[in-house]
């Protein structure tokens, strides 16, 4: 039976209990007695020391721990760094005076002043907009805008329009610092799969994990035929988790320098498929629906990439674990999705009727 942590309230009735049952025929319900004063100080010194028992207890094992101290020392055994963030990069568009020069590391800013600075020293020219290469001054997915987004100089350059605009392909590449629960889910996987060296599926779908960004990577094999492998990825951290060309060609190299040379390895995006939720809203009540609409979310997160979902022993405990609907209260999806290693499933719509 595991064990459960007490609560304060438990504490000092126990305390106290104790202390009625060594002092015969102290009164333990008077509210300012001694008895009641040192039980309550106690129960709250126990408590504290049952609270760093509970933190040091997440620190044992990898895929718990939570404190980055411990979480390096783990990493550290199987040669394991936590992931950098990446900074986002692109191109802006300046316009001004022809021949007026804007120099390498002008700094601009976004709306919510974050901060970008250019990259080259390039003069304006004559005629229209001028592209100038822009880098975001920190590492995170802050730095990802969509073409068309102003940057404002923060110190005026003569000749030079005070606003730059981003270009069309917009600034891309950014990647937060890995989180300590991805960090301690990637240590987790080393200490599950050993590296083989040979290539196996354990082995492709770490050196995927390796690119920043790269959070789910599934290796199947002969899918093209014989000494083929096929690895497909997805960036959760990212609006849309389907990675794009420059996230494959960066994955595909990272394999490419590890394969084995008689291997033939395509890094390939998965297709999405979206699974929508129907409920019936009788039996659901309404403080549980945003609880049953996270659960659902983390589970499709979690999900292998080629996966598929059973109702009875992933859905429906994925709901219950946060609520307790009552009746028949899903009506949609109403079979199971079959695996498919060509896909990811990811969470639609959730709907009550």
């Amino acid at each position: 039976m595991p064990f459960r942590r007490p609560t304060l309230s438990d504490l000092r009735l126990r305390a106290r209990a104790i202390f009625a049952s060594k002092l015969k025929g102290a009164d333990r319900t008077l509210p300012k007695s001694n008895i009641t004063v040192s039980s309550d100080v106690m129960a709250a010194l126990v408590y504290g020391v049952f609270g760093y028992a509970d933190w040091l207890a997440r620190q044992a094992l990898p895929n718990t721990a939570d404190d980055w101290f411990y979480l390096q020392r783990w990493g550290a055994l199987f040669g394991l760094t936590p992931m950098p963030a990446v900074a986002a990069s692109g191109s802006a568009l300046f316009d001004g005076t022809g021949d007026t020069s804007v120099p390498s590391g002008t700094v601009l800013q976004d709306g919510l002043e974050n901060l970008y600075q250019t990259t080259a020293t390039v003069t304006l020219l004559n005629v229209g907009p001028t592209t100038i290469p822009v880098i975001a001054s920190q590492g995170g997915t802050f730095g990802n805008l969509p073409s068309g987004a102003p940057l404002t100089l923060t110190t005026a350059i003569p000749g030079v329009d005070g606003t730059a605009v981003v270009d069309g392909t917009g600034l891309s590449g950014g990647v937060d610092a890995e989180s300590p629960q991805a960090y301690g889910v990637r240590i987790a996987a080393r200490v599950k799969n050993p590296p083989a060296g040979s290539g196996t599926a354990a082995d492709y779908e770490r050196w995927a994990l390796t690119v920043p960004g790269v959070t789910r990577a599934k290796a199947t094999g002969a899918e093209r035929g014989a000494g083929t492998v096929n690895v497909r990825f997805v960036k959760d951290d990212q609006a849309n988790i389907i990675p794009n060309s420059g996230d494959i060609d960066l994955v595909q190299d990272a394999v490419d320098a590890q394969k084995p040379l008689t291997d033939d390895a395509l890094v390939l995006a998965p297709v999405i498929e979206t699974v929508n939720y129907s409920f019936e809203s009788d039996f659901v009540l309404a403080q549980d629906r945003p609880l049953i609409a996270e659960a659902l979310a983390a589970m499709h997160r979690n999900l292998v990439i080629g996966a598929g979902l059973s109702i009875q022993s992933q859905i429906i405990p994925a709901i219950t674990s946060v609520a307790q609907p009552t009746g028949k209260f899903l009506l949609w999806p109403q079979n199971d999705i079959a695996p498919d290693p060509s896909k990811v499933l990811t969470l639609g719509t959730i709907d009550y009727q």
